[in-house]
């Protein structure tokens, strides 16, 4: 049984936290109300304080009205909640290890250097919430990361019987289940000292509430689909979602969320919103970035329209589209890239085709422009509300065709998984309104470190596993022409971008591998099906 065996966890994060400067000891950082430490088991419990080290065999208890933080020498940080007792085990340079008597903690660890080992006896994680109760039992809630659960016996490193807790879900009496809104807003509320109970949600109700965007994303979009298409088709199966928390390549904290919609029964959506707390732009390598930071939103949404009405089910897909090879085709593609900080001004690059029957083709024209406040609605709206006319153009955006002699300048890495690309464009019925649109290409990890491409070509790492910890991330720019593109960002279209900003999008394999895996089967006719409209849009990159 697990509350008969010791349980040791090796965690690993995605999160650098700078430690201040002392030895091998644990750091008290905070403390409100009762809070008490011993230095060893046989001495006395002692009124604890702030700034306290705390060595090897020391504990730490916490009253009913008690919290506080150990900050250990790593980086590693973990808040004790009320009526808990916390043992240091083991403090050592390279190898730290924590017995939870009772209570409940949370802990955030950087990454680990090499051959360095911090346990929690009775956690693989980013952020998670430990609690046990006096039989040893752990309930374990993962909210960031994963986990990697190993059973040992008394008195010995080897691990065995070990379970796989994803990101998002509880391990509790050897059953792994999703974790409750309860169980969340717990974990990611403020646990710091002598916070009063609004003082601890003030920041998660923000934090819920950017959470909410891709549903509201998804939803308006559909709304907004409805109002033009008068579709009345209900799709039956519910949407795929995905999402997860990172770090970008600017070393920003970052949270994305994706989801397959339906907005009706010929059209396939997927979303991918990026939201940041703050935005700082360090990383990219060859286009400035001037506008400002702040806290972010930006997306992509890619979307098809066919000709004829798609199954319910996904799986019924490969058949579908296998025995409607002749007569299925693609009726509109569109891939719209945003920034949405400021609901009133939100810069956009879309990449829009309808079908020409002439070509039996899609043909795809680049707009670009900022959405702004019009007819009491907002830019945000707007973008919801975006939909090329069958005139060819899409109100409150200009359109853009490439210049004669076709300018472009592209610089890719070797070996690291790195790029960046710029074209010249002119205004579609004024070829003196030219601007560059330039970006940069990275495929991270969930460290926000750029990958090699012999990470995926050793055959060392599952490709699964690989995928969980794998992002692109994409900056795109519009800069004005002088010959190159310019470090200015442009400000001399229709529209404008005065605010001078950028979109900077993370996006994550994650729901397009939970398809796949749906799917269980062979997915080439729908690649053939609308391999037309995206590699016209790669060719316009």
């Amino acid at each position: 049984m697990l509350k008969s065996a010791r349980i040791s966890f090796l965690l690993a994060g995605i999160l650098f936290i700078a430690a201040p400067s002392f030895s091998q000891n644990a750091l008290i950082t905070s403390v409100a109300g009762t809070v008490e430490t011993r230095l060893s088991k046989d001495a006395q419990w002692q009124a604890a304080s702030k700034g306290a080290q705390l060595s090897e065999g020391s504990a730490v208890r916490t009253g009913d009205d008690g919290r506080a933080i150990l900050l250990f020498k790593n980086g590693t940080r973990i808040w004790i909640k009320e009526k808990s007792t916390l043992d240091l085990s083991e403090q050592k340079d390279r190898s730290h290890q924590i017995l939870l008597r009772g209570g409940s903690i949370k802990a955030r660890v950087p990454h680990l250097k090499f051959k360095e080992r911090f346990r929690l006896r009775t956690v693989r994680g980013t952020v998670l919430v430990l609690e046990t109760d006096s039989s040893g039992e752990p309930s374990v809630d993962v909210l960031f990361g994963e986990v990697r659960l190993g059973r040992a016996a008394p008195e010995s490193d080897n691990e065995t019987d070990k379970v796989y807790i994803p990101q998002g879900n509880n391990y509790l009496g050897g059953r792994i289940k999703l974790l409750t809104r309860e169980q969340e807003v717990l974990g990611l509320e403020d646990w710091s000292p002598g916070l009063t109970p609004d003082e601890r949600r003030k920041d998660l109700i923000e934090s819920m509430k950017k959470r909410n965007d891709v549903r509201e994303y998804a939803a308006l979009t559909r709304a907004a689909e409805s109002e033009i298409s008068e579709s009345q088709q209900q799709v039956k199966e519910e949407d795929f979602a995905a999402g997860r928390t990172l770090v970008d390549v600017h070393g920003n904290v970052v949270r994305v969320d994706q989801r397959l919609d339906r907005p009706d029964n010929k059209t396939l959506q997927v979303v991918n919103v990026v939201k940041r707390s703050g935005y700082a732009s360090r990383g990219f390598r060859k286009y400035a970035y001037n506008g400002s930071g702040g806290a972010r939103l930006d997306s992509v949404s890619t979307k098809i329209e066919f000709n004829i009405a798609l199954p319910d089910n996904l799986s019924e897909f490969p058949g579908f589209f296998s025995e409607n090879d002749n007569k299925i085709e693609v009726e509109r593609s569109e891939v719209v890239f945003a920034n949405m900080g400021d609901s009133d001004e939100v810069f956009t690059v879309a990449m829009m085709g309808l079908r020409n029957p002439d070509r039996d083709d899609v043909d795809v024209s680049l707009f670009i422009g900022t959405l702004q406040t019009a007819s009491g609605r907002s830019g945000k709206t707007r973008l919801f509300q975006l939909r090329q006319q069958a005139d060819g153009t899409v109100p409150g955006l200009t359109k853009f065709i490439e210049t004669p002699d076709t300018s472009e300048i592209k610089n890719e890495g070797t070996d690291e998984l790195y790029g960046n690309f710029a074209k010249l464009w002119q205004e579609s019925g004024d070829a003196t309104n030219k601007l560059w649109l330039a970006s940069e290409f990275f495929v991270i990890n969930n460290a926000g470190k750029v990958r090699n491409l012999k990470e995926f070509t050793d055959g060392s790492v599952n490709f699964e596993s690989l995928f969980k910890d794998t992002a692109a991330q994409l900056g795109i720019f519009a800069k004005t022409d002088v010959g190159a593109p310019s470090t200015v960002d442009a400000t001399n279209f229709s529209g404008g971008n005065a605010a001078k900003k950028n979109i900077d999008v993370v996006i994550i394999p994650d729901i397009f591998v939970s398809v796949v895996k749906s799917l269980a089967s062979s997915l080439d006719s729908l690649s053939k099906s609308v391999d037309s409209s995206f590699s016209s849009v790669s060719n316009a990159k």
